[in-house]
């Protein structure tokens, strides 16, 4: 079964519109589900802030929408960032490791939840909300 990952970061289902909190339209969404297998890596940005790079739903490659293998492809990455306790981001950057590559449960729909601000579920006690326009989907090309 295919894993998705879940990220949603707005304090309300009827503010989940898929548009940017700040209004200046850019790239910013309010919530997103990606492939787990576009997942290229996790990396700190700060000492309570970890970044997870995707490959690009909306550009070109394996999945995305785009133009792929062209001159004018432009390799981009998706990308969400994640807000947690000072000293933890190992131990969140495992817990996200440890559900992909999990063993199935038959009663899994394979999405995984990692932060959804409306439900108040994390995928670790020590990631916090998720700061508004912290969800950035590329461009299209």
């Amino acid at each position: 079964m295919r894993k998705y990952l879940y990220f949603r970061n707005t304090s309300t289902a009827a503010l989940d519109d898929g548009l940017d909190a700040s209004g200046t339209g850019a790239a910013f969404r309010t919530s997103v589900m990606f492939p787990a297998d576009n997942l290229r890596g996790i990396v700190p940005s700060s000492d309570t802030t970890i970044k997870l790079m995707f490959d690009s739903v909306a550009k070109g490659g394996k999945h995305g929408m785009g133009a792929q293998n062209t001159v004018t492809e432009v390799v981009a990455a998706d990308h969400v960032l994640l807000t947690c306790t000072k000293g933890d981001l190992e131990d969140v950057i495992k817990a996200i490791i440890q559900a992909i590559t999990g063993a199935k449960s038959p009663h899994s729909d394979g999405v995984i939840t990692v932060c959804d601000d409306v439900a108040g579920v994390t995928i670790h006690p020590s990631l916090a909300n998720m700061a508004a326009d912290s969800i950035v989907i590329a461009a299209a090309n």
